[in-house]
């Protein structure tokens, strides 16, 4: 696309100017503030709506020596192109809204409004703007027109992602083939991509390295453990417990016999005969006890069970309670009382506006009244159809007043029916909650009486306790007339041998846990040999994925700078630990675009840019260069109109050349 003509009318601090380059490149020469820069905003505004620096929010109108806008102009710009070996005419007028309100004398400013004209025909601003984004999007449009927004305004990443659309890109599989050092990726990159499989292999290092250095605290420990004990035989110690074992049998065999001889052993079965009737009688009452109260707990836990349904019913509907009375109806009828009042006082006040000749300016339209015999013809039809458009509007209005009035109506009524029938629910809850609480409460003392009634009422229960009695009487009184030395002497052989028992079986769990032990030690060590073995195999393959990825990145960026003349760009950076951070840096011989590089030369570089993004795209823009003053030979741009807005002071007027 060319520029064939660029005409302004009252934009800015320009009254009127016209550019007409004829898709030629020119030069502009200009004083500051002369307004080089305001012909650049003029044709961004012109296409997009904003100024050369991307801003919407931007002053046009002309300023007057007491720096407030001059009221009554209409700014204007219009551009004539050449697309696609036709013309295009787009225009914009941005004008100041006047209306006269009822019982005013003079007419009041109330707004601005813009038009737009595609080759003479007023056209809405959608379809406006729908046909500038046939030619090209605004971001394209200040990729290829401004050789600085490239580097300078648009975010890197945003950067980054342009040059990745241009280049052909390079692949992984032709990486690997093109270095045969990173053949060993093929396979362990056959169900991951590199980004994911660096992330499996920095997470499996960083298990086995957090594994690995709890490794020797745990052997440590281990090895504390029985630090200081004396190595066991633990064969030793079974031959000692079982020697033990039989002469502990021999002596228990000799204390049956010397225990059990004539009238002791005699009584000492009827004990064990009355002891056992006691413990039955015991078994029996505790029976009974459990079989009276069986039933009086099943009907317990029923209680219980049915307090907590009851509970969980009543919290529900407490909280739909509690949720109907905050519901209120939806209410819109204050939002349309305020337009049916609108509605009216614009009625009341379209229906005293009145013709007069002396006034130029339509009151129905805001719009210049024609010089015609029929003036005020038409100014009563159009004030007839305003007035019957607003009776129209408000009869909707007033329709839909009416319908929320009867939904507020229906729903206020329906709200308070649900509230009286949940209340209604929660009482009766409340009641039923009550009843089952008292009825848990007797339950529950009926239980505690049948429990505590006491085995002395069982039958027969104090007669076997008291038979139990008298044969301990009678074994007490057999023993005082017997010599018990012998039992004496077998009763303290028997303590020894369980003391040497308990002795020996107690070293040969303290043999075992010590062998058990070592084997611990020696496990984890062979634990640690393969976990460092598994982490220098992982990082052997983290230093091949990043051998990929910086070798990718060099292709990447050969592959990328390839097609420019004289600018390289900067794909990746080093980092402190040895990794790679996408960037996309502009360099110039080395220089970076943002620190070092003369403005000239950055001038260049964006033309370079340019140059290479409108082939990619297929399309071209007029390029427009400030400060062109600041380099003395451009980059050539064949096939691209380049406009040069030049600082000269002794140019105090625009001047084209």
């Amino acid at each position: 696309m060319r520029l064939l003509r660029l005409t302004l009318t009252n934009f800015k601090g320009i009254k009127h100017f016209t550019l007409e380059p004829n898709g030629d490149d020119i030069s502009i020469y200009g004083d500051n503030a002369t307004g080089k820069t305001t012909l650049a905003d003029a044709m961004s505004w012109l296409l997009f709506g904003k100024d050369s620096r991307g801003n919407a929010q931007f002053e046009i109108k002309t300023m007057g020596p007491d720096g407030e806008a001059l009221h009554g102009l209409e700014h204007t710009v219009e551009g004539v192109f050449d697309y696609d070996f036709k013309n295009i005419t787009l225009k914009k007028a941005y004008k100041e809204v006047w209306t006269n309100k009822r019982g005013a004398a003079e007419r009041t400013w109330t707004g601005h409004t813009t038009d737009h004209f595609v080759n003479g025909v007023p056209v809405r601003e959608k379809e406006y703007q729908e046909r500038i984004k046939e030619i090209a999007a605004e971001e394209i449009f200040r990729l290829l027109t401004s050789p600085s927004y490239f580097a300078e305004q648009l975010h890197w990443t945003d950067r980054r992602k342009a040059l990745l659309e241009i280049c052909e890109g390079v692949t992984d599989q032709e990486v690997i083939a093109a270095h045969a050092e990173l053949a060993a990726l093929t396979a362990v990159l056959a169900d991951h991509t590199p980004e994911e499989r660096m992330k499996i292999v920095k997470a499996s290092m960083k298990e086995i390295s957090e594994k690995l250095q709890q490794i020797p605290v745990r052997i440590d420990e281990a090895s504390k453990r029985f630090a200081g004990v004396s190595p066991i035989d633990q064969g030793e110690q079974v031959d000692i417990a079982k020697k033990a074992q039989a002469e502990l049998a021999a002596v228990q065999e000799r204390i049956a016999v010397a225990g059990t001889a004539g009238e002791l052993g005699e009584l000492k079965k009827q004990l064990a005969e009355a002891e056992a009737a006691v413990l039955d009688i015991e078994n029996k009452h505790r029976q009974s006890i459990a079989e009276a109260a069986k039933d009086k707990e099943s009907a317990l836990q029923r209680l219980s069970d049915q307090m907590f349904v009851l509970s969980e019913q009543l919290r529900k509907v407490k909280a739909d309670y509690e949720l109907k009375c905050q519901e209120r109806p939806t209410d819109n009828r204050k939002q349309l009382q305020t337009e049916i009042d609108r509605f009216k006082a614009e009625y009341y006040e379209v229906y005293a506006w009145t013709y007069s000749p002396e006034n130029k300016i339509c009151q129905a339209c805001g719009q210049a009244i024609p010089e015609a015999d029929n003036a005020e013809e038409e100014f009563n039809k159009r004030r007839a159809t305003r007035l019957e458009e607003i009776q129209t509007e408000g009869k909707k209005l007033k329709a839909q007043y009416d319908a929320f009035e009867e939904t507020v109506k229906a729903e206020t009524k329906r709200i308070a029916d649900e509230s009286a029938v949940l209340a209604e629910q929660v009482a009766k809850i409340e009641a039923e909650i009550d009843e089952a609480e008292a009825q848990r409460a007797d339950m529950t003392k009926a239980i505690a009486a049948a429990r505590s009634r006491p085995v002395n009422d069982y039958p027969g229960y104090l007669d076997a306790v008291e038979h139990v009695a008298a044969i301990k009487r009678s074994i007490a009184d057999a023993r005082a007339g017997k010599d018990s030395a012998e039992i004496e002497r077998l009763g303290r052989e028997k303590d020894r041998l369980d003391g040497v028992i308990s002795r020996a079986r107690e070293r040969i769990a303290t043999a075992k846990m010590m062998k058990e032990n070592d084997e611990r030690i020696a496990a984890l060590a062979d634990e640690e040999k393969r976990m460092a073995l598994e982490r220098g195999e992982l990082q052997k393959e983290k230093d091949l994925l990043e051998a990929l990825e910086r070798k990718k990145a060099a292709m990447l960026e050969e592959s990328i700078n390839k097609k420019f003349q004289m600018v390289r760009f900067r794909l990746f950076k080093d980092l402190v630990n040895g990794a790679l951070d996408p960037c996309c840096e502009v360099t110039v011989d080395g220089v970076p675009y943002s620190s070092g590089l003369n403005n000239g030369a950055r001038i260049n570089a964006g033309l370079d840019i340019i140059r290479t993004l409108a082939e990619h795209y297929g399309v071209s823009m007029p390029v427009i260069v400030d400060n062109a003053e600041s380099i003395t030979q451009l980059l050539p741009m064949e096939g691209i109109q380049v406009i040069r807005l030049v600082v000269s002071p002794e140019h105090k007027e625009l001047t084209v050349n």
